[in-house]
């Protein structure tokens, strides 16, 4: 079995590699490390596919990790984002929250609460995302009764009758 691939996005450097390390002793696989949304781009853009981002919310640059967290949902919808911050405001938790984050956990954080979320944040994504391709299927086949029953309608209105 392949390890679980998380993409970090810290603009600490410290922090970064301190988080790396955990990953590693956790048994993760630390697919990237960034500092900004453009490196985090540049990551993505060389084919990079994490199953899970840690995602800080005050990034270097204008963009802060709230804001590529939503960006980031249209490029990879299926993947997870876990904030890991020190700004434990209400205000700012109500907008991470907007971007259907799977973790907040505020900095300081102990190894365990970071394994806990980090495996917890996984399985809640597995199910959300197998409700997700179900619901996309049933979507599917009702466009295509649609389009069936429009056919028959537009052929039943094509049909002339003839009277005897």
């Amino acid at each position: 079995m392949s390890k679980i691939k998380i993409l970090i996005v810290e603009d600490e450097s410290i922090i970064a590699l301190n988080l790396k390390e955990t990953l590693l002793d956790l048994g993760y696989e630390p697919c990237g490390v960034a500092p900004n949304k453009c490196k985090t781009m540049k990551i993505l853009e060389k084919g990079v596919v994490p199953d899970l981002i840690l995602m800080d919310i005050y990034l270097k640059g204008p963009t802060t990790g709230i804001e590529l967290a939503k960006e980031l949902k249209t490029t990879l919808p299926y993947t997870p984002v876990v904030f890991l911050t020190a700004n434990s405001e209400i205000n700012t938790i109500k907008k991470a929250s907007e971007t259907f984050a799977y973790g907040y956990i505020l900095k300081p954080y102990k190894k365990s609460n970071l394994h806990a979320a980090i495996e917890i944040a996984l399985k809640k994504s597995d199910e959300d995302n197998i409700k997700m391709k179900k619901l996309e299927a049933t979507e599917n086949v009702n466009k295509t009764l649609i389009h069936q029953l429009e056919l028959n309608n537009e052929q039943k209105s094509r049909t002339i009758q003839l009277k005897y």
